[in-house]
C-alpha cells in the first residue's frame, strides 16, 4: 500500500518519510516502518507535553569550513523541532536549509538553548574563535550554561527515524529534564 499524506506529518522530512514507508513496503515491512513512525511521534508529542506551555527557542549552529550555519525549518533538525514542536529565533523561521552568518553576527544564534556541531576538525572551521570570542559569552544560552555540543553526524547530517529519535533522546535530556 503506497503511503497516504497523512503519513507526512509522522516523522522527520517529507520526502524521507515518504521513501521510508515505500521502502519498508517493498520488503514487506511497512507496517514495521508505520510503528517506528508512530513511536517517532509519540516521542516527539512527549516531549513537547513533558514542556507544557514553557517551550524554549533551540537554536541548531553548525561550524563548517568557510561558514557558520543557523539551521531554519527546511533541515532535518529543523523538521524535529517543529514535531515537538520547539520555537527557533526568528532569523531560523525561514523556509530555507540554513542562515549563514559571520563571526561577528553570532549574537543572531541567541536562544534559551543552543545545540552546536562541527563538521570536519574544528581547526578547519571558526568553532574556536567563535567559542573563544567575546560575543560568543554574552549569548543568554552560554551565560546559562544552555550551549551545548551535540553529534554533527546525527543532528547535522542524520536522516530518517533512528537519527530523529537520537535528536528527540538529546533534546529530552538537555531541555525536558532527562529520563
Amino acid at each position: 500500500m503506497a503511503p497516504s499524506s497523512d503519513d507526512l506529518a509522522l516523522a522527520p522530512r517529507t520526502p524521507d518519510r515518504r521513501r521510508f514507508l515505500l521502502n519498508a513496503s517493498t520488503f514487506g515491512l511497512e507496517a514495521e516502518a508505520r510503528a517506528q513512525l508512530d513511536a517517532y511521534r509519540a516521542a516527539a508529542t512527549a516531549i513537547g507535553t513533558r514542556l507544557g506551555g514553557t517551550r524554549p527557542t533551540i537554536t541548531p549552529l553548525r561550524f563548517m569550513p568557510g561558514r557558520t550555519r543557523l539551521y531554519a525549518e527546511l533541515s532535518f533538525i529543523g523538521t524535529v523541532l517543529t514535531d515537538v514542536p520547539l520555537p527557533q529565533p526568528t532569523i531560523e523561521q525561514v523556509k530555507e536549509l540554513a542562515v549563514e552568518v559571520s563571526p561577528e553576527q553570532i549574537d543572531k544564534a541567541d536562544a534559551d538553548w543552543i545545540f552546536y556541531g562541527v563538521y570536519g576538525s574544528p581547526s578547519s572551521t571558526n568553532q574556536d574563535a567563535v567559542l573563544g570570542g567575546a560575543l560568543w559569552k554574552t549569548l543568554g544560552a552560554v551565560k546559562s550554561g544552555q550551549a551545548r555540543p551535540v553529534s554533527d553526524e546525527t543532528w547535522f547530517l542524520g536522516l530518517g527515524v533512528m537519527a530523529a529519535n537520537a535528536v528527540l533522546a538529546d533534546l529530552k535530556g538537555f531541555v525536558a529534564g532527562g529520563s
